[in-house]
């Protein structure tokens, strides 16, 4: 069965600290050719638009839409599925980071049995670094 393409989308409200290392999760291990990235900002107030324009920059396999008003979560969410081009979503959160690889088994596994919706078995927990996992759950 072919890989079916997914539309990963990132909500972003003053999220500049987080937000880069979250896209390159996707963007390094976790995209495949036909995968998109959308981001949609919710009018932040920090630096978050200028961190989307330098990824923008760098990969036109990100778009950005951008609130006019501070609209919340729900509304942010339905833009992004609003433009995404594929039927397959993944929601990441701009304060989270992929392990390379890891969305690859989800989407496999989702295939396989034509599941509606797949989640992880564990998530890890760190404090300062990726690289020194604190606990999972």
């Amino acid at each position: 069965m072919d890989l079916r393409p997914i539309s990963h989308f990132m909500l972003a409200f003053n999220v500049a600290d987080t937000l880069l290392e979250a896209v390159k999760s996707i963007l390094h291990g976790n995209l495949e050719a036909a995968d998109k990235i959308i981001i949609v900002d919710d009018q932040s107030t920090d630096d978050t638009q200028e961190i989307i324009a330098a990824t923008q920059s760098e990969t036109s396999r990100v778009r950005f839409f951008r609130h006019n008003i501070n609209r919340g979560d729900a509304a942010a969410r339905n833009t992004a599925i609003q433009h995404a081009e594929h039927d397959l979503l993944f929601c990441l959160d701009a304060d989270n980071i992929l392990l390379p690889g890891s969305v690859s088994p989800l989407r496999q596994h989702l295939m396989d049995k034509e599941a509606d919706a797949v989640s992880f078995q564990f998530v890890n927990f760190f404090r300062d670094s990726s690289h020194k996992i604190t606990h999972r759950s």
